[in-house]
């Protein structure tokens, strides 16, 4: 019997070798999806074994990581549609729950009001506000090509001498500091534009990719709304019933951070976009429309989007009249505007679920932007949040001694 045994394992393990020989020998042949099914299709019969359901799971995760990276401009507005739907939630239940002109509203009804009422919106502001920023836009791609000229006449005016004479700085240093240092940057950068036309018109295809899902994100929009109920049970389903109050707990505290967190820099973004461009026009900075939205939009970004629109600012301020006084009239209003949006604004609309402190909300700014890049810097803060507030649930507040009175109560019973 053991001889026996020995045959069959030494026959098998022949058999093994040289089915992976021959999958070494066409492996260009195979798709992650082959690959998938193989692994699922060889583990599944013994997946009550440990190891094997680990590793069931782990291809599953990796082959949905390759999945939703493969199809990202296929499934791109399906996820803005579900999201949309998420965040518009406590609309929706507002609506259908409350009666509007004595009758209240279906869920389809509802979802048909809010699609095309932000649909509306967004068609509005884009075409009173595209025509204007375009023109600001090209206007300054061709102002930034006499850029160096217009910092060497700053730095040979009296009065920029004078300026920095007396704080004990060395024109002369500076200017070579720009033209060594910076002066081949900008020169990059006042090509953008051509490059960037270029770039547009070698890719049409994707221009008509971009119109399709443009189009497609209201409609798969208004049903992910109406539906959204449906969609939430089936996720919910998914779960084993072993974990699920668990993790129900922490998709509520998500929801809950990811929801104020976006619904509110939404509505910041709109509000700094107009005091921004308001307060630069109010001072006549050239292209105050243009850099006022860049203000309220980068502001999505800490710290860095701060850095990007000042610099813009200031480069703005070059071309215009009483430089010095402009500069630092753009200092004061970029000052007193970002205490207003952090004492009052993000407190206000965003909340404290969100807050962070500013050191763990500038480590994390970076390191999501490290391993995620651009995406990771923008969910840096929800997703810092979350996990924030999951260390304080889950470790802080358990530590947290009772009260006296409490405590008297366990020792006397």
């Amino acid at each position: 019997m053991i001889v026996e045994n020995r045959i069959i394992s030494f026959w098998l393990a022949l058999g093994a070798f040289l089915v992976a020989y021959l999958g070494f020998e066409i492996r260009d042949y195979f798709s992650p999806l082959f690959l998938y099914l193989l692994s699922i299709f060889i583990l599944y019969p013994i997946r009550k074994n440990l190891f094997a359901n680990r590793l069931i799971i782990l291809a599953s995760t990796i082959f949905a990581l390759w999945f939703f990276r493969t199809l990202s401009g296929i499934i791109f507005p399906f996820i803005i549609g579900l999201v949309a739907a998420f965040l518009l939630e406590p609309l929706t239940h507002f609506l259908t729950s409350k009666p509007i002109l004595g009758k209240t509203l279906s869920r389809s009804s509802a979802a048909l009001l809010i699609t095309l009422t932000i649909v509306t919106s967004i068609v509005g502001l884009i075409s009173f506000a595209t025509p204007r920023l375009y023109e600001q836009i090209q206007s300054l791609a061709e102002t930034l090509k006499f850029l160096p000229e217009q910092v060497q006449s700053v730095f040979n005016d009296h009065q920029t001498v004078e300026f920095f004479s007396k704080y004990g700085i060395n024109v002369q240093t500076l200017q070579s500091l720009f033209f060594e240092k910076i002066h081949t940057q900008l020169f990059d950068f006042s090509k953008l534009g051509t490059e960037l036309a270029v770039e547009l018109a070698g890719n049409v295809p994707k221009a008509f990719s971009i119109i399709l899902n443009l189009i497609l994100i209201p409609f798969l929009s208004y049903y992910f709304i109406a539906d959204f109920p449906i969609v939430e049970e089936t996720f919910k389903e998914m779960i084993s019933p072993k974990y699920s109050e668990k993790v129900n707990e922490y998709l509520r505290l998500a929801g809950t951070i990811f929801r104020q967190y976006l619904q509110g820099q939404f509505i910041i973004v709109l509000i700094l976009s107009v005091l921004y461009s308001t307060a630069f026009w109010l001072i006549d900075l050239k292209y105050s429309l243009l850099i006022g939205v860049l203000f309220g939009v980068l502001s999505f970004i800490p710290y860095i989007g701060g850095i990007i629109s000042v610099a813009l600012a200031l480069i703005a301020a070059l071309f215009g009249e009483n430089i010095f006084q402009t500069i630092g009239l753009i200092v004061v209003i970029y000052a007193v505007i970002h205490l207003f949006e952090n004492f009052y604004l993000v407190p206000k609309i965003i909340g404290s679920k969100v807050h962070l402190n500013p050191l763990v909300l500038l480590f994390s700014v970076f390191i999501f932007g490290f391993f995620f890049n651009f995406i990771g810097v923008l969910l840096a803060v929800p997703l810092s949040a979350f996990l924030v507030a999951v260390y304080r649930k889950e470790f802080l507040d358990k530590k947290k001694p009772l009260p006296e009175n409490e405590s008297q109560k366990g020792s006397s019973n």
